[in-house]
């Protein structure tokens, strides 16, 4: 015996009494119920399946197997008649982004023939792949004005099961891949006709809104992302939060956030720029000031230093600038106060044959310190900056008995 599939009599009926046929235990924890009728949608043709309640037991996944839908519970129910509920938000969100999904892909067909090859609905997000390797911003605003004109002309939506040889009297906008004893046809008026075993409104005001949020290339295909009726007002929303903000912060109105944001941007780039050449200024004086403080062991530069707070990439940019004079070596320990972490650059010029990456490894453990480097280029790290003044010292006895020799 098949269940009687109410939500196909009636999508918008949310709940009724059923017997219980069958039950049977589905997998560890959890148990199938199949019942004589239901106005649970189960999953399949690219929609979810609805939630609620049997006897005020969670049903959490719905299936169709063999034309019987397969209610997932946790736990069974102690009646043979039981009474069903389902989510309706979630029925009538979902059938707000299956009709809209429908309208859309007309309007694609129409305007750009560009055909639906691939379709996406869950809690978060909606998306047709269409066979076109490119959409111009232009085209997605004329595909999504036709789409919503459809739905503000609040069109019948039919639903109808017709039998195989009724088929070629429907205006398909896809064939089907295969035949059947029965299709089940969605048909808006003025537009849309379609094979469909979803669930859907029953006029297309009731969609709301079809906004297309983005679009993206899939291989060969173009991804559009959408949203219709209640999910419209909550993108909106928050779109309208996020502008609101950016006009008071950048004190221009919301229609000109983009050109500010643009001058904004041209700020920021030339005062990196500035910044930057702030900073190699910077480091020219600090280098002086290590270069006059520096030990020399015989003709060698030996530059030693602890900085409280300098980041490690400034202090990466000065070794280096430092070591390109020849005969020069430099060992820097970094202490970041806020982080209680410490880190050290050893490195020498290229006519140095002192290798920096040994001597770095050989201090590491001081510090519980870990990583490597080059021979005239090594860097390393500990979570703790307990210990850095006596590895920075040793690293000098090192070098000093390694240069003196």
């Amino acid at each position: 015996m098949q269940t009687e599939k109410l939500y196909y009599q009636d999508a918008y009926l949310t709940e009724c009494k059923a017997k219980i046929l069958k039950t049977e235990q589905h997998s560890n924890q959890e148990w199938a119920i199949i019942l004589d009728r239901t106005v649970f949608y189960p999953e399949g043709g690219g929609q979810p399946c609805d939630l609620g309640l049997i006897d005020n037991i969670p049903v959490h996944k719905v299936l169709e197997r063999g034309g019987r839908i397969i209610h997932i519970t946790n736990e069974l129910p102690q009646q043979e008649y039981v009474d069903m509920k389902i989510d309706w938000d979630r029925r009538f969100d979902y059938m707000q982004q299956h009709s809209g999904e429908h309208i859309l892909s007309w309007a694609f067909v129409n305007l750009m023939k560009a055909n639906n090859i691939g379709f996406h609905l869950n809690n978060n997000i909606t998306y047709i792949d269409v066979d076109v390797e490119a959409v111009s911003e232009q085209q997605i605003k004329e595909v999504e004005a036709a789409a919503n004109k459809i739905v503000f002309s609040n069109l019948p939506v039919i639903s109808r099961f017709v039998e195989q040889d009724q088929v070629q009297n429907f205006s398909l906008r896809k064939q089907l891949a295969k035949e059947y004893e029965q299709i089940r046809i969605v048909e808006i008026k003025h537009s849309d006709c379609c094979p469909c075993g979803g669930t859907h409104v029953n006029y297309t005001g009731e969609i709301g809104l079809i906004k297309i949020c983005s679009v993206e290339r899939k291989n060969k295909a173009t991804r559009v992302y959408f949203v219709c009726g209640g999910r419209a007002l909550t993108d909106y929303q928050h779109k309208n939060t996020t502008a609101n903000f950016l006009s008071r912060e950048l004190t221009v109105p919301a229609a000109d956030i983009s050109a500010a944001y643009c001058r904004q941007t041209q700020r920021w780039e030339e005062m990196s720029r500035q910044m930057a050449e702030l900073r190699k200024e910077i480091h020219r004086y600090i280098g002086r000031e290590l270069i006059a403080q520096a030990e020399f062991i015989k003709d060698t530069c030996v530059i030693s230093k602890i900085f409280v707070d300098m980041t490690v990439k400034d202090g990466a940019d000065l070794a280096k600038r430092l070591v390109t004079e020849a005969n020069t070596i430099v060992m820097f320990a970094f202490v970041d106060t806020n982080k209680n972490t410490a880190n050290l650059i050893f490195a020498c010029s290229d006519n140095i044959a002192a290798d920096m990456n040994a001597q770095l490894r050989q201090v590491l453990p001081l510090i519980s310190g870990k990583g490597g480097g080059t021979p005239h280029y090594a860097q390393g790290g500990a979570a703790n900056s307990s210990n850095i003044n006596e590895a920075i010292e040793q690293a000098k006895i090192n070098i000093k008995t390694l240069v003196g020799q």
